[in-house]
């Protein structure tokens, strides 16, 4: 319950504009293959792969470690909560343009009704009807949604052709560049 109730108020200062980002240069694919080595054992014990496919080249992308950890700790457990037994939760890390990355997390789960696709970011909302491993409150991809926009990026859901969802963080790398010493 104190979960969510901090989860709640930290939305709310999110959707005032107070967000406090500690911005800084990251290596995304090392932030990515962190956060998804936390989730090995609950991938075993759901006997769900865990898969990680990376573009060479990947720029370093500014922005606040611990949120979009965080963001990608929501997705990532969605996803496995989601995906049958048997299957794979895959990661995939992309940079379609030089000034920009592209994080994508599909899973073989049900999927997303169409009808619901532009309600799954909204404040508690879940899909009716949908099974999952375990119940989430429907703060999370609201969370994900702000601190994505937050570093001037997007995310989106679409669903799959052959089942399930895949979600797509789209980052600006925003590389810093070098200062001049006074």
């Amino acid at each position: 319950m104190l979960a969510m109730v901090e989860s709640i108020l930290e939305i709310n200062r999110m959707e005032s504009g107070k967000i406090d980002l500690s911005i800084a240069n990251f290596d995304i694919r090392i932030l990515v293959q962190e956060t998804m080595s936390e989730f090995d054992i609950l991938a075993r014990d759901y006997e769900v792969g865990l898969t990680f496919i990376s573009d060479d080249g990947i720029p370093q992308v500014r922005l606040d470690k611990d949120k979009i950890q965080r963001v990608l700790h929501n997705l990532i457990d969605n996803a496995l909560k989601f995906c049958p037994a048997g299957e794979d939760v895959t990661v995939k890390l992309k940079s379609p343009s030089p000034d920009q990355i592209a994080i994508h997390i599909l899973d073989r789960g049900p999927g997303i009704p169409e009808q619901y696709l532009n309600q799954i970011f909204d404040r508690f909302f879940q899909v009716p009807g949908s099974s999952s491993r375990r119940r989430g409150t429907g703060l999370g991809l609201t969370y994900c949604r702000l601190v994505v926009e937050a570093h001037n990026g997007s995310i989106r859901v679409e669903n799959r052709p052959k089942g399930g969802s895949e979600f797509v963080i789209t980052l600006p790398t925003m590389i810093q560049k070098k200062e001049a010493k006074n």
